[in-house]
């Protein structure tokens, strides 16, 4: 994230570096209720597309500690916040993933989750302790194109302000990776002030899911501890056959950090 605008405005920078690559696979036991289908023979076809691997991206995530972003910035911290701080850090997230069907497939519909835990505690004791939780998140709702300025602000509350984008006149068409972000698959932000959040993906009949998706989230943590998060993408693939869509059928993944599999954490602090 840059911080070379004006006093109230921060800017968010065009994903970039890739953090994993991810893989799709469909279970073999669906390949099986194919050959129950068999509509003028497009079993075999479906099968084929559907062993295709499609490719999902996940951008790797930058963190900003918002207490020192503000106080840099000159920005006054908000009450609510100042008295949150005694036993809470604040961390602003910019994530980014991105969907890449396979040729003859889409996808119907996808789940990009977030799970925030402490990596100093065991499994068993993570929702015991105080834990992370996502403060906010951005976009919160999608439900038609839209384009978002990328200079954006923070609330008195600390919610994430992204005012919508005006070409301004004169200038011709925009840069959209540098001057907007443009969200226009169906979207829904789920988990907010959970320690388990993300967005879901909807395909719909004017819109599929495809493309990058920039993703922002506002993360409290309890003071002082170390933060993680472990992702995951889920979701269904459709294959577009001669006779027309068939599923959805459910997938899984395989993550991969520079080719060796991996199980899709990064550390936040």
């Amino acid at each position: 994230m840059e911080t070379n605008q004006s006093a109230e405005e921060f800017y968010a920078k065009p994903a970039e570096d890739t953090l994993f690559e991810v893989e799709t696979s469909v279970p073999e036991e669906e390949f099986v209720e194919l050959d129950a289908i068999n509509t003028r023979g497009s079993s075999v076809e479906i099968a084929t597309l559907l062993r295709q691997k499609s490719r999902l991206i996940i951008k790797d995530t930058d963190v900003f500690p918002l207490a020192k972003l503000l106080t840099t910035r000159g920005e006054i911290v908000p009450a609510e916040v100042k008295l949150q701080q005694k036993e809470n850090d604040f961390f602003y997230l910019e994530l980014a993933c991105e969907f890449d069907p396979a040729p003859g497939c889409r996808f119907h519909q996808a789940k990009f989750e977030v799970t925030l835990y402490n990596p100093d505690l065991p499994n068993d004791q993570q929702d015991l302790a105080p834990h992370s939780q996502a403060y906010d998140l951005v976009p919160r709702t999608v439900t038609k194109e839209i384009k978002f300025n990328r200079k954006f602000s923070f609330s008195p509350e600390l919610k994430l302000e992204f005012g919508p984008f005006k070409a301004a006149a004169g200038l011709g068409k925009a840069e959209p990776s540098k001057d907007y972000i443009v969200y226009s698959t169906a979207t829904e932000a789920f988990g907010f002030k959970e320690r388990i959040s993300g967005w879901s993906f909807s395909r719909s009949e004017y819109q599929e899911i495809a493309r990058l998706h920039e993703l922002f989230m506002v993360v409290r943590n309890p003071k002082g501890k170390s933060v993680a998060a472990k992702f995951t993408l889920s979701g269904e693939l459709e294959a577009i056959t001669k006779a027309g869509p068939f599923g959805p059928f459910p997938f899984s993944t395989t993550f991969r950090s520079k080719g060796e599999t991996t199980d899709g954490v990064k550390r936040l602090c």
